[in-house]
């Protein structure tokens, strides 16, 4: 079993094209079990939201984590609107309706979301203490 410094530094040594493609695989599956918990024109925001849980590990919403999200997912949203989005959607009813979805979606959801945290974290080329403790915790959870 690999230890948590070796999942680190996996992701940290992918290439930028290799986290891409693993984020759209995982935003795919994820999506899914959104768009089952949420209408349709909730469950992107409800996504974004949730990716707040990452882009905030450390305190910073940084540039290079809003250009991965941007360019992997295709939307075309300005710096300032992408801030607010994320700051903004860890609301209580989001985080309530997250832990649902973790405890009702099995093990696939969460590995498939620990994995796309971990490219947004590892995509400016390092992983904070921050960002280590929380995937550290959302999979003792």
């Amino acid at each position: 079993m690999a230890t948590w410094r070796e999942v680190y530094q996996k992701y940290l040594d992918c290439s930028d094209e290799e986290r891409k493609e693993e984020a759209r695989r995982c935003t795919a599956n994820i999506l899914d079990v959104f768009k089952r918990h949420f209408n349709d024109s909730d469950a992107v925001s409800a996504f974004f939201g949730g990716l707040a849980v990452f882009v905030c590990a450390d305190g910073v919403v940084n540039t290079a984590e809003y250009e991965f999200i941007t360019d992997y997912t295709g939307i075309n949203i300005d710096y300032d609107s992408f801030y607010e989005l994320v700051k903004g959607g860890a609301s209580a009813n989001l985080v309530t309706k997250f832990d649902e979805m973790l405890d009702s979606n099995g093990g696939d959801f969460k590995t498939d979301f620990v994995s796309l945290g971990l490219c947004i974290c590892a995509c400016n080329g390092t992983m904070t203490v921050d960002e280590q403790r929380l995937i550290e915790r959302l999979m003792a959870e």
